[in-house]
């Protein structure tokens, strides 16, 4: 006898006896038929021998079962028709795989599970999909999926077709329906061994789902279910025994998806206006990031649970319930450090200094802000320090503390200095240049310095008005109008500072000259001619000076000036011509100009 002939003798023998399912009440009733005969029996089916690793066993085995009626039937009836023979393969399939989960080795040429059960979702037909489910119903009758499929490729299978639905409704928009296919999908999952990590997502699914329909509340529900099973499913991988070597790591990711899904649920609790939970979901995760190494996560999360803390502070302060109030606070600030150190961890120092100055550390915040180089932000938390100490000097004077309103005028005057050599270096900031310019506009005020502070308003006047043009060129109205708004603001800041710097003994040329520049902006003609004349004036004596003095070069440098001054002078009189109320004045002026104009030029020219 050839090898391997008597095995082969042995299996066809096998596949010779044929089981009769049975019906409701009736025994089953074993048949004999070969296997290249025609089935007589619709209900019988082939036995399938133990021992299948021989790969044309398998094969010839499941060539006897894509034969049997039966198997025909249920495809036929359950099914929608556009891959009759894969779906019948898909069955059949699934019958070997549950052979296998008997205890029998598996044959090497079987497909994998997955596969055929997610093909036979895609092609099972609303009447199928109605019998798979009855087949789950222990109340009702026994049917063809319950016959010949088991009961979790049946939990699988339904499952799947709920998944399919569910996307079928995001594609549609339909996200409230969405979000309940994914959670009928998660319940039929939950049945299916191994599916702890895929019932987690589902869930995770119809909490996006939810949340996409405006239900907060229920988004809420899924993201928790979620971070629990995922908790589970590490606790029973840390108790496994004998444990698996990639049971570790497969912990470790449940627990980061955990972690994940708390922090999205603490946002939506924060949304809801539940900051009490909010805070203590937050607080969890926040901390269970820490511990895994998130530093990002952590901080970002911590910045939220500062500004928690923060609105519940504002909430008891307007009911009158200032010691709560003072606590809140207190865990703001403890957060808002927290977040600064993992933000520094991580490292992202500029993050770092933008949590302490949510809390009022500015001076800390200044420190990390110069060690990356942000200058602009680094002066406004000095330029902040030193208003809170100029603050502290009132207060100190109010109550008769001298000693100590002088050393918090100090302080002062130092954290002024700090901002505005810092807010000098951030003066080429493509971005925030406009908003340091007016913080340095602010400090020159509050140190008196009228004229520096009014060409600083004027720079980010002239900042908006470019930016006017820009939107206007890019068709965006309402952008172009806000600017322009803030254009005429800034300029008018500027022309007040201006005006009280029209006195300084070192600069007020250079003042009045920017006032003019400003006025000629506002096509105040008469306003500017008035100013450039002023400065011609002035050029004109020191032209004087600097000849008494012996200066033959600067007194030739400042005639030059002033007879371009003149001319501006005259320029900007000759459009104010028109002015009803001022002409005559304008017209005096622009006299003056000219004659002053002509006799420099003589002077200058005269041998």
């Amino acid at each position: 006898m050839p090898p391997g002939t008597g095995r082969r003798r042995g299996l066809l023998e096998e596949l010779l006896m044929l089981k009769k399912v049975a019906n409701p009440g009736t025994a089953p009733v074993d048949q004999l038929m070969p296997i290249n005969a025609p089935v007589g029996d619709p209900d019988a089916m082939p036995v399938i021998p133990p021992d299948l690793q021989d790969v044309q066993a398998l094969i010839e085995t499941r060539e006897a079962l894509l034969r049997v009626p039966a198997l025909h039937n249920l495809r036929d009836a359950n099914f929608d028709g556009t891959d009759p023979e894969g779906d019948l393969i898909g069955l059949v399939e699934l019958m070997l795989h549950a052979h296998f989960d008997d205890g029998h080795p598996l044959g090497t040429a079987l497909a994998p599970r997955e596969t055929a059960l997610m093909s036979l979702a895609r092609h099972l037909s609303p009447t199928g999909a109605e019998a798979l489910r009855r087949s789950l119903d222990p109340t009702a009758p026994p049917n063809g999926f319950g016959t010949h499929l088991k009961e979790e490729d049946r939990w699988h299978l339904d499952g799947a077709v709920w998944y399919q639905d569910a996307k079928a409704c995001l594609a549609r928009g339909e996200h409230a329906q969405a979000a309940i296919c994914f959670e009928a999908a998660a319940k039929r999952f939950a049945h299916v061994p191994g599916k702890e990590t895929w019932v987690a997502h589902l869930h995770r699914h119809a909490g996006d789902a939810h949340a996409q329909a405006d239900n907060r509340v229920a988004a809420v529900v899924g993201f928790i279910a979620a971070s629990k099973l995922e908790l589970a499913y590490a606790l029973a991988l840390t108790a496994r025994v004998p444990p698996q070597p990639s049971d570790a790591a497969a912990a470790l990711d449940a627990v980061t998806r955990a972690t994940c899904d708390l922090a999205v649920a603490a946002a939506f609790y924060r949304a809801l206006e539940l900051p009490k939970l909010a805070l203590v979901v937050g607080a969890v995760s926040a901390s269970a990031f820490v511990d895994l190494g998130l530093c990002p996560q952590a901080a970002a999360l911590l910045d939220e649970i500062s500004d928690i803390w923060a609105d519940v502070a504002k909430i008891q302060c307007q009911a009158n319930q200032f010691t709560l109030a003072e606590a809140a606070v207190e865990q703001a600030v403890r957060a808002a450090h927290s977040a600064a150190l993992a933000h520094w961890v991580t490292p992202d120092h500029p993050a770092a200094g933008h949590s302490l100055v949510k809390v009022c550390d500015y001076e800390a915040a200044a420190e990390l802000f110069r060690l990356e180089g942000d200058h602009g932000s680094a002066g406004l938390c000095y330029l902040a320090i030193g208003q809170h100490c100029e603050a502290a000097v009132a207060a100190h004077r109010g109550a008769a503390r001298p000693e100590q309103a002088d050393a918090e005028a100090q302080r002062a005057l130092a954290f002024y200095a700090l901002a505005r050599s810092e807010l000098a270096k951030a003066s080429e900031d493509p971005v925030n240049a406009p908003r340091y310019a007016e913080a340095a506009a602010m400090l020159f005020t509050i140190e008196g310095d009228h004229g520096s502070a009014g060409l600083c308003y004027l720079e980010i006047g002239q900042r908006c008005e470019a930016a006017v043009a820009a939107h206007r060129g890019a068709g965006r109205p309402e952008q172009a109008g806000a600017e322009a708004r803030r254009a005429l603001a800034f300029y008018a800041l500027a022309r007040s500072e201006l005006a009280k710097a029209s006195e300084d003994p070192v600069n007020a040329p250079r003042y009045a000259e920017a006032a003019a520049e400003l006025f000629t902006i506002e096509g105040d003609h008469g306003s500017a001619g008035l100013c450039y004349l002023a400065v011609g004036q002035r050029c004109e004596a020191a032209v004087a000076e600097h000849r008494g003095a012996g200066r033959p070069e600067q007194a030739g440098a400042e005639a030059q000036k002033a007879l371009a001054f003149y001319a501006l002078a005259r320029s900007e009189l000759a459009k104010a011509r028109e002015d009803p109320v001022d002409a005559p004045r304008y017209a005096e002026a622009a006299a003056v100009a000219q004659r002053y104009f002509e006799s420099l030029l003589l002077s200058w020219q005269a041998p």
